[in-house]
């Protein structure tokens, strides 16, 4: 069997799976040693993102996949809900595209929302739509993800036992 360092990438130490800084920014704790500003991602949500046609079948099959419940739908038009495990954290929610395409994306939870667009500005990101509550980015590769704040009602509270 490979030991744990055979395991190792630039970034992440090898027994813990925690970022280290590597300088860049990428991987660093809050930017440390990037000279970029510094924000707190504080949790990280992924969305299954489902066209309306498509949309109770696949949120039937994502609830049976993960052998979650899902929550009461919410948002201005009812387009998002929040798969539930019987036990642990609920980090995975379903969207409601409407006439949009399936895809996945993530939202990450934030304490400063303004100092995180200019990081991810400063690592080459764009700003795609300001939403005034949440902002959507787009990574340098084209990636869709939004910032919130981590003040944000949605975040679940820790899973007890």
């Amino acid at each position: 069997m490979p030991s744990a360092d055979s395991f190792s990438s630039p970034g992440h130490d090898s027994r813990t799976g925690a970022a280290t800084d590597t300088g860049s920014g990428i991987g660093s704790p809050a930017g440390a040693g990037s000279g970029t500003p510094t924000t707190e991602i504080d949790w990280v949500t992924a969305f299954v993102d489902i066209p309306d046609a498509v949309h109770r079948v696949c949120t039937e099959f994502w609830s049976s996949v993960t052998g979650s419940q899902l929550s009461a739908s919410r948002g201005d038009h009812g387009q998002f809900a929040t798969l539930l495990p019987d036990s642990g954290d609920a980090y995975l929610r379903v969207q409601n595209t409407g006439h949009g395409g399936t895809g996945v994306h993530i939202d990450l939870h934030v304490q400063d929302r303004p100092t995180m667009v200019g990081r991810v500005r400063a690592l080459g990101g764009r700003e795609h739509t300001d939403y005034g509550d949440v902002q959507v980015m787009t990574s340098p590769g084209g990636m869709r993800f939004c910032l919130v704040d981590a003040s944000d009602p949605g975040r679940p509270p820790p899973a007890s036992q």
